[in-house]
């Protein structure tokens, strides 16, 4: 359990929140790095916790970001090492369900009228 909450902690730092001024209005973007972990998805009640304290002038964006493995995965067979690389069929694959991920785990901030964009980094 101790685990559990240095690993929350942690990720609650990540969140990186930007304050913009433009044209006599503010604007916030959140973003928010996610793994797949239940431990990372806990950061966004921390960013709904954010959001439903900022005043209502305030225009907010919240990208929930995803980052892909590298192209070349290290194998280890016997004693000899290998890079193995996936083909750009399967890099898509990936993607594709990264943003199926970030777009299911992003609802509960959208019903809360949040503006939510789902960015996938490789």
């Amino acid at each position: 359990m101790a685990i559990a909450g240095a690993l929350f902690a942690f990720q609650a730092e990540v969140v990186k929140k930007e304050q913009i001024k433009k044209g006599g209005k503010t604007y916030e973007r959140i973003l928010v790095p996610l793994d797949g972990s239940k431990v990372g998805e806990s950061a966004l009640s921390h960013v709904k916790d954010l959001v439903s304290k900022m005043s209502p002038e305030v225009k907010v964006e919240i990208t929930l970001l995803q980052a892909l493995a590298p192209k070349t995965v290290p194998t280890v067979s016997g004693f000899e090492t290998a890079g193995i690389t996936y083909t750009e069929e399967q890099i898509e694959q990936t993607k594709k369900e990264a943003i199926e991920y970030l777009d299911k785990t992003g609802e509960a901030l959208k019903s809360e009228g949040c503006p939510v964009v789902a960015r996938v980094a490789n």
